[in-house]
């Protein structure tokens, strides 16, 4: 997207004529995280990929739904809440908490080189 909107800078490539490309020249230019974000969303999706090819098939597969979907729910969220919270948590009430929440500076974003 970057390299797109400098292209149309330089004249390289003709700008497109639609508020889409609008939108995304502001968000590319305006957002200082969008790579950061980008890669935050990379990486969820990579924790979310094995779960929905396990569960995108003909076979019944209800009796395991609840299972997978508290450790998938856990791995989300072990990066935001502190991890001893995470460990002893038996309910929802406690990992709510806002002494509970993981600082900004250390929240675990996966890094993806």
């Amino acid at each position: 997207m970057k390299e797109y909107c400098a292209q149309v800078i330089t004249h390289k490539t003709e700008p497109k004529k639609h508020e889409g490309y609008n939108i995304v020249k502001k968000a590319v230019t305006a957002d200082k995280f969008l790579k950061a974000k980008h890669h935050f969303w990379i990486s969820l999706a990579q924790d979310f990929q094995p779960f929905l090819q396990v569960y995108q098939c003909e076979r019944p597969m209800i009796p395991f739904l609840a299972s997978d979907l508290e450790k998938l729910l856990r791995a989300v969220m072990a990066r935001f809440v502190k991890r001893d919270v995470m460990q002893f948590a038996t309910g929802y009430l406690k990992l709510v908490k806002v002494t509970n929440i993981i600082y900004f500076i250390i929240i675990d974003l996966w890094y993806i080189s």
